[in-house]
């Protein structure tokens, strides 16, 4: 969307002084927004509506108009109606009331807080702030995208269509680009940089398949041979250290971890003690 100026949105001014005379000069610098039609991406809302968190407020039901008109969006603040607008979006994304973290739940509640700050950064040009933090919302929202595109191409068709999004590829005019000498020798050093080491990789991953192979061969030999030595010693149970000691007779020598003493439970039966000597010495006899 090419946003031209207007003067009634925008209060980014500069004084002149001109004949003893201030005369106000709009902000140059313009922020323009292609392809994004600001008016209509934002959900209309019903300013009648009660704001978020009332909806389920009984008394509301019979109070006055005056009473159940403060409560609307026409005396919210821009926090609540966006969250209206997020969970009216919502309704249409989710697949069911459980999905918050779903990516393309994070996408639509990105791309309507972009659009939400589109407006205020229209407003208030020189509110560098929030100019970043749009910024950076878009770049989440495109890398977000892209892992949709790459998991779910049929699911990202469908919610670009939803959200009025278009995918513009890379442009293809650095395919041809001339590189400067020094730079083009660093390309040539990064190439055969990882091709290197994607050949050492592959070597290694190689060579360490070939030792599990051995490793294998070498633990099913020992554990018939440690099977075959228990069998000639009258074991016939080996289905856990206990059952193999037991036959052995050695039930006594297996190690077993002592028990952790619990602290609180040691001072507790300490006071039961106690306690028990007390009663008993209060007793009369």
């Amino acid at each position: 969307m090419n946003d031209a100026y207007n003067p009634e949105r925008c209060w980014s001014y500069t004084s002149v002084r001109y004949k003893r005379e201030k005369i106000r000069l709009p902000y140059k610098k313009e922020i323009v927004f292609d392809g994004v039609d600001i008016e209509t991406a934002l959900p209309s809302l019903d300013e009648s509506e009660l704001r978020p968190g009332y909806e389920d407020v009984t008394e509301l039901e019979s109070a006055t108009e005056e009473l159940r008109r403060m409560f609307t969006l026409e005396f919210g603040d821009g926090r609540d109606k966006l969250k209206k607008r997020v969970d009216f979006l919502l309704a249409k994304i989710q697949e069911h009331p459980a999905e918050v973290q779903t990516l393309e739940v994070q996408i639509a509640v990105e791309t309507l807080k972009i659009r939400n700050l589109m407006v205020h950064v229209l407003e208030y040009r020189r509110d560098k702030k929030n100019r970043n933090r749009m910024y950076n919302s878009m770049n989440s929202r495109k890398a977000k995208l892209l892992r949709l595109r790459e998991m779910d191409y049929e699911r990202y068709q469908w919610l670009c269509n939803e959200l009025g999004l278009t995918y513009t590829p890379i442009s293809s005019e650095w395919e041809n680009f001339k590189y400067s000498k020094r730079a083009a020798r660093k390309q040539a050093a990064r190439k055969a940089f990882f091709s290197e080491r994607n050949e050492k990789l592959l070597q290694l991953q190689k060579r360490l398949e070939e030792e599990r192979v051995k490793f294998e061969i070498f633990k099913q030999k020992e554990l018939d041979d440690l099977e075959a030595e228990m069998k000639s010693l009258g074991v016939q149970d080996m289905s856990s250290m206990e059952t193999a000691y037991a036959e052995l007779g050695l039930s006594d020598m297996l190690y077993r971890p002592p028990e952790k003493q619990n602290r609180r439970r040691l001072l507790l039966q300490r006071k039961f003690e106690l306690y028990k000597d007390r009663a008993k010495q209060e007793i009369p006899t």
